[in-house]
């Protein structure tokens, strides 16, 4: 199948509540192209636009185009190779084994590097999860990734006590990593900081 300017749908990469993600080649490219199923994902999809130009960092996936207004809608970033978080500690579970505190802390230090970076630009990504973070250990050091900004909230600077609050104080994300900050409506990049 293709989409939009020539994408060639080769392989599915995930599903979720709002869409696909799929490996998709154009020309001799490979990319990942975001198509959202219903019309009231489209916000989110535009709303992962905007997020996407806003963070310039090599941990988040960089923006290659912006179908969000087209038919069918969709977003294509480049194209983030490694193993969701979640399937390497499933993975070191099914072998009844944790994983060995050096490279455990270096993917740490990888998500805090990232989820920093999103901070600075002031982007809650609202959902963070071992789903949402890829790891490529084919390096020295692992090089971890986060994906998938479709609930992110983009904040104000604020002075004072307050900090940075989201424009967007909308109940979102997934329960079992959200702040009880966040299931009362209350963003900010603490938030992120708890999940």
């Amino acid at each position: 199948m293709v989409i939009g300017e020539g994408y060639e749908l080769v392989q599915p990469l995930g599903r979720g509540g709002f869409g696909e993600v799929w490996r998709a080649r154009r020309g001799e490219d490979l990319l990942a192209l975001k198509l959202v199923l219903t019309n009231e994902a489209r916000a989110g999809l535009e709303r992962e636009a905007e997020v996407a130009r806003r963070l310039e960092h090599e941990g988040v996936p960089r923006l290659r185009g912006d179908h969000s207004e087209e038919e069918p809608p969709h977003l294509v970033f480049d194209l983030v190779e490694g193993r969701s978080l979640r399937l390497i500690l499933n993975e070191a579970l099914e072998e009844g084994k944790k994983l060995p505190l050096e490279r455990a802390l270096s993917v740490f230090a990888g998500q805090l590097e990232v989820v920093s970076a999103c901070a600075a630009a002031e982007v809650v990504h609202m959902d963070l999860k071992p789903e949402h973070f890829l790891v490529d250990e084919r390096g020295a050091q692992p090089r971890v990734s986060l994906i998938d900004f479709g609930l992110a909230a983009l904040t104000e600077e604020r002075r004072g006590a307050e900090g940075s609050l989201a424009t967007q104080a909308e109940i979102r994300g997934t329960l079992d990593y959200m702040a009880p900050e966040q299931r009362k409506g209350e963003v900010s990049p603490a938030v992120d900081v708890y999940a």
